[in-house]
């Protein structure tokens, strides 16, 4: 009876534990960041250049490659084979991260609007305005 109580009150004691362990993880996060804007993908983009990355660097910089991956691949076959036949997602990136920092302003924009423009700018040349957000 003893050994059936003391195991029940660790297994609550557990669950106790776990959840608030649970809490402060949700605490800690940044609220109402969505990770949306240029600002975001190009800290994730410049670490690409990072010698002796952490882990979290690593992770973000694959971040970064597999959203310009997915971007492209979402832009249909006439974007992506009309302009991007030839180069490659590390080429895209290096566009990306000259466009950012010479566009400032973009920093706060909708990711997908700094990226759209630098691909368009740098692999699409016949193009002569890139989009603009509304």
């Amino acid at each position: 009876m003893l050994v059936r109580f003391l195991s029940t009150v660790l297994a609550a004691l557990a669950i106790f534990v776990s959840s608030v362990s649970i809490s402060a993880q949700s605490n800690n996060s940044p609220k109402g960041h969505d990770f949306t804007r240029g600002a975001d993908l190009y800290r994730q983009c410049k670490n690409w250049h990072v010698k002796d990355a952490t882990t979290a660097q690593i992770d973000e910089a694959n971040q970064c490659l597999s959203y310009i991956e997915g971007f492209v691949d979402g832009k249909g076959p006439a974007y992506k084979f009309g302009c991007f036949i030839g180069f490659s997602y590390r080429e895209m990136i290096e566009a990306y991260l000259e466009y950012m920092t010479k566009h400032t302003d973009a920093m706060q924009e909708n990711k997908r609007l700094g990226l759209d423009a630098a691909l368009t700018l740098k692999f699409c040349p016949y193009w002569e305005e890139p989009p603009k957000s509304k």
